[in-house]
């Protein structure tokens, strides 16, 4: 800063300045200091020491100073006298751009750059290396690396890993472990020879056999090349392959665990290998295709057979025609004990004698062929003696001079003998729990095993009924009430289970784990056979047991219900057939899946006959129509068990009495029926049926909602049906039985029902939409829906009663009624119609008697049309934009009665064809 110089200097010459002039010029120059102060400092001027102001500077003692933004402090700046700034130069000690470089320089401070960086070495010790913490003070040794460790997250120091020494590459772990020499680069350490590029290339390598080259394996896993030279091994096991001779084969012993060059058998022509169940040839492999073979279930057959003694096993049925007796394909086992499965066989019998008749035996000889004894013609015939080891087959009466035909008696002697179906009375918890005896001549079968509590009571009835040895089990499903008793069965002496066949469903679902593993491990040294799909077996001389529901799909379909997973056994003997289903009240889905629409003598019914589910069934058991039924509990247990059972009583129960089946309750006491091949003799100790007239439920109501997600519907409120087809499908057509539809708000898309009804049914409901309605042959149908509409409503066969309808988007024919009679209490239409033509009809009626209160109809070509001598009458009628108000169509067209028209509106014609009209006015 420049000094200061006085502006006004004083003249102190005679007759200089006076006192005043000195007064003058003093009070300037104070004035002009002032001012130049207050240039130092802010424009709002203050006194230096007593109000200084923020951001003034001072010199104290050799160090400048700044007064702080608030105006509280001073700030110390640096000291003037240790040159304040970064210079050494007195006269210049502040920073400039000539003191910054972009890369170490000596004297100058190193600018970062882009990235942040400085561009120089370091000296002394980093104590960062890319922002990561240097360990300092690292004991170093020779050749050591700084190695970045991501767990701590520091930098230290490391070994040597990797040295070239002379030709040769070494490698270590560690400063501890020695060096190891990797490969002699002088010696190639790669594939190739070139010194220059030693290591392997894709050009090395090939698809297949390259000469020079390595080979790639194929997507398989396998190379595209033949092999000079031996193979040691294979899966393996040591293998000498230069030991093997022309047609040998390459055979693994376990004895000493490895190949061994043998002979390859040769079976039959060009067959390499036949796998045969005794003289059975149970498939063949001739080295081109692979042949599944059920090993296991030929077991079980061979089983099942040993014991059979000798006859027809199954089928062989006699048919005749003139003089030549057919005998149909079958299954026999033969004296020598073969079982031989038999074609087709026609065999001609000798001319009728001119005088007497005669009896002549058609039979199978001991080699299996199909042979006849021709009979001694006598006033009193009798049959001829069978030969040793022969198997009858029929007899055949031939009458007299038979030449227009002739009189024959055929007699089968086939048979088993007679089979006793045996259901003792179980004693557990509300009589649940299934066991089942099936009692032949030379075979017992034993289905499910009863509940903890039953075991003794079986076991009892088992030797009452003459029962020692059980040949057969079968088990259901793993449900404790029918699997409980099983290691008891195996660990008494009183019926022998030591050869039991034990045939069990696999482990499918998680629900069924627990009881599998259970009884896999008290069958654990008994012979087991699984059923993995649906499977017929022969358990005696015609005695044939045929399991379903157990394939794949059949499972799958049942997702993850224990209960319908369950094994389903169809019993056949001769014409009579029973069935047993365990606890799978889906049985109407393994009937439909497997075609099995036949008469039942004799049904076990599912889940113990109290199930609400089983109600559903209702179809399928009319399909079957068993004339018996056994269940385990009556109506008081069936409702205390099953409150849901929306049947009034018993469920299942109820609609097989509708059906007229015989009902018997297993709780009364023991059950037995023994069949002679033509149909089946009741021989249980009590009566154990209920009398017919206990099942007579009047009102059954059911409910139905289009918006349900239930997947096993009752028909209870909590549990609708989706549809009212399913609903009617579910319910008895007995007619003791009024259903009651109640019909929840909603849009149903359309019903069809085709099978008729033998009772009167009754649809309730609010709001309900019914896109197509259709009716057939049924006895009587109330419709009392508060606001029903439909765009198609029809009648076949049928009397109805509707008390309103709406019909809405008209089609060709909205109301279709033939051969049916009716009332409609109030016929609307409405809504935007379908695209008509002069000949579409509103309502069609052939031979048929109906009568609808209100009808107001439009925008139709012909809105009535009557056919086939019906009658149709109305209190009131009411058009608008119609071609044709009445079409009569041919001369016996029928009456049409209007008492009064409604209104009338753009009707072009309101009558064509001939009719006969009752108190139609006049004015029309």
């Amino acid at each position: 800063m420049s000094k200061y110089e006085d502006p006004t200097q004083l003249d102190y010459r005679y007759g200089g300045d006076t006192v005043d002039d000195f007064a003058q010029k003093y009070m300037k120059t104070v004035a002009y200091i002032f001012s130049a102060l207050n240039e130092l400092r802010s424009p709002t001027g203050g006194t230096l020491t007593q109000n200084p102001e923020a951001y003034q500077l001072k010199v104290d003692d050799n160090k400048l100073y700044i007064r702080n933004q608030a105006n509280t402090d001073w700030i110390l700046l640096g000291d003037v006298q240790e040159n304040f700034g970064f210079r050494t130069s007195a006269s210049d000690a502040f920073m400039h751009e000539s003191d910054v470089a972009d890369s170490g320089t000596a004297g100058k401070l190193i600018r970062a750059d882009a990235s942040g960086k400085l561009n120089a070495d370091i000296l002394g010790n980093a104590a960062k290396i890319a922002d990561k913490a240097i360990q300092m003070g690292l004991d170093l040794a020779d050749e050591d690396r700084l190695v970045y460790d991501k767990d701590t997250d520091t930098i230290t120091n490391c070994p040597r890993q990797f040295k070239v020494d002379g030709d040769k590459i070494y490698a270590r772990k560690d400063a501890t472990t020695g060096w190891v020499l990797l490969g002699d680069l002088k010696q190639n350490l790669g594939f190739r020879s070139s010194t220059d590029d030693a290591f392997l290339t894709e050009s090395d390598v090939a698809d297949n056999g390259t000469a020079g080259k390595l080979i790639r394996a194929d997507v398989n896993g396998k190379l595209n090349a033949d092999i000079l030279g031996n193979a040691r091994k294979m899966a393996g096991k040591t293998f000498a392959p230069e030991d093997l001779q022309d047609g040998q084969i390459p055979v693994y012993r376990t004895s000493d665990g490895t190949w061994h060059a043998e002979n390859k058998g040769t079976v039959g022509t060009g067959k390499n290998l036949m796998i045969m169940d005794g003289d059975k040839m149970l498939g063949e492999y001739n080295g081109d295709e692979m042949k599944a073979i059920d090993i296991q279930k030929s077991s079980l057959t061979k089983a099942l057979a040993e014991s059979t003694g000798y006859g027809i096993v199954s089928g062989c049925e006699p048919s005749i025609s003139g003089l030549t007796v057919t005998v149909g394909a079958g299954v026999v086992h033969l004296s020598d004990g073969t079982r031989k499965e038999m074609s087709a066989t026609n065999i001609t019998l000798n001319n009728a004698d001119g005088t007497n008749p005669r009896i002549d035996l058609v039979y199978i000889d001991s080699t299996g062929a199909v042979a006849k004894v021709t009979g001694t013609a006598s006033a009193t015939p009798v049959v001829p003696a069978l030969p040793t080891g022969g198997i009858s087959v029929c007899n055949v009466t031939i009458a007299a001079n038979a030449a227009n035909g002739f009189e024959w008696d055929i007699r089968r002697w086939n048979m088993s003998g007679n089979v006793e179906f045996l259901f003792p009375r179980t004693e557990s918890y509300e009589h649940h729990g299934d066991c089942e005896l099936i009692k032949t001549t030379h075979k017992t079968m034993m289905i499910d095993a009863g509940n903890v509590d039953d075991a003794n009571v079986i076991l009892e009835y088992c030797i009452e009924n003459g029962i020692k040895q059980i040949d057969i089990f079968l088990l259901t499903h793993y449900h404790e009430d029918h699997y409980a008793n099983i290691q008891q069965f195996i660990n008494q002496s009183n019926v022998d289970f030591s050869k039991t066949i034990w045939m069990i469903p696999p482990k499918t679902i998680a629900e069924s784990e627990s009881g599998y593993a259970l009884v896999k491990s008290w069958l654990e040294n008994a012979k087991t056979f699984e059923i993995n799909d649906n499977m017929t077996f022969e358990l005696d001389r015609n005695v044939l047991i045929e399991l379903y529901n157990m394939s794949p799909a059949d499972q799958k379909y049942h997702g993850n219900d224990l209960n319908n997973r369950s094994v389903y056994a169809l019993v056949r003997h001769g014409n009579v057939k029973v069935l047993y289903t365990g606890d799978g009240y889906g049985t109407e889905h393994y009937l439909y899946s497997i075609g099995k629409y036949e008469k039942i003598d004799l049904l076990k019914v599912p889940h113990h006959g109290v199930s609400a589910e089983g109600s559903g069934n209702f179809y399928y058991l009319k399909k079957i129509s068993p004339q018996i039924a056994l269940c385990n509990l009556c109506f008081e247990h069936g409702v205390s068990l099953n409150g849901g059972d929306y049947l009034s009583k018993g469920g299942v129960q109820t609609q097989l009495a509708a059906l007229g089946c015989k009902i018997g309750y297993l709780m009364k006491g023991n059950a037995k029926y023994i069949s002679d091949g033509v149909g089946l003799n009741d021989c249980s100790d009590v009566s154990i049926y209920e009398p017919q007239n206990s099942f007579t439920p009047t009102t059954v109501d059911v409910y139905v909602d289009p918006a349900t997600t239930e997947k096993k519907p009752d028909g209870t409120q909590s549990k609708p049906f989706k549809t009212l087809r399913h609903a009617l499908c579910a319910i008895p057509d007995h007619k003791n039985i009024l259903p009651v539809f109640h019909l929840a708000d909603g849009t149903y898309e359309y019903f069809i029902y085709s099978s008729g009804r033998n009772n009167p049914i009754r649809i309730v409901g609010e709001n309900v939409t019914i896109g197509t309605a259709q009716f057939y042959n049924f006895k009587y149908v109330e419709i009392g829906i508060t606001n029903f509409i439909s765009r198609d409503l029809e009648f076949y066969n049928t009397h109805f009663k509707v008390t309103k309808v709406t019909i809405n988007a008209l089609k060709d024919i909205s109301i279709r009624i033939e051969n049916s009679q009716g009332y409609i209490g109030n016929c609307e239409y409405n809504g935007s119609p379908i695209t008509y033509t002069a000949n579409t009809r509103g309502i069609l009626m052939l031979a048929s008697n109906v009568c609808i209160d209100r009808l107001n109809i439009h925008d139709t070509g012909k809105a009535l049309v009557v056919k086939q001598s019906s009658i149709f009458s109305s209190f009131s009628v009411s058009a608008a934009n119609i071609s044709t108000l009445i079409n009569v169509v041919d001369a016996a067209g029928g009456v049409v009665q209007i008492n009064r028209w409604g209104t009338m509106s753009n009707v072009t014609t309101y009558i064509a064809g001939f009719s006969k009209f009752i108190d139609c006015p006049s004015n029309r």
